[in-house]
């Protein structure tokens, strides 16, 4: 269904390992047999909820500029995985047949958009991350999305798509 192809290395190494992890986690929702697509779902759903969890922290503690976005999608895609799963376990187990598409089609664009930008960001050195943080409310959530609209430096920005 899904490999880790180059396009979706940050060079975060901690972010490239939970990315494997998410793969293979998806992967094994779409080759489970019904009988076990609760329990891969379940799996699926306790690494999104390490992974991002792990994330927020990285964005909330570097000031990451557009991490209302980020926040956002995150959310987004753990709040469809509880419901695949709560369908599944109400006796349509075929629905998780269409969370691998979907969530396919979603990680490939929020690795290489936003996981990328993210990762370029921590590699610069901390005493930094106050220089390019701008925006945003009380919790550091910044409105609007992309690169540019969050005030992340053209340079942060380049730097990951390429």
């Amino acid at each position: 269904m899904l490999t880790l192809h180059s396009a979706l290395i940050t060079g975060d190494a901690e972010i490239d390992r939970h990315h494997a992890d998410f793969v293979a986690a998806l992967n094994a929702v779409g080759g489970a047999p019904a009988d076990a697509v609760v329990a891969a779902l379940d799996h699926l759903l306790a690494h999104c909820e390490t992974h991002f969890t792990f994330e927020n922290a990285q964005m909330k503690a570097s000031n990451f500029p557009p991490i209302g976005c980020h926040l956002g999608e995150h959310d987004m895609v753990t709040e469809t995985v509880r419901a695949v799963r709560a369908r599944a376990a109400a006796g349509q187990p075929e629905i998780a047949q269409t969370l691998g598409p979907a969530l396919t089609e979603w990680f490939e664009n929020h690795v290489q958009s936003m996981d990328a930008v993210l990762a370029r960001y921590l590699a610069q050195p901390p005493e930094q991350y106050a220089a390019t943080a701008v925006g945003g409310d009380a919790d550091g959530a910044a409105t609007g999305c992309g690169p540019a609209a969050c005030g992340v430096p053209a340079q942060v920005a380049q730097g990951a798509a390429a």
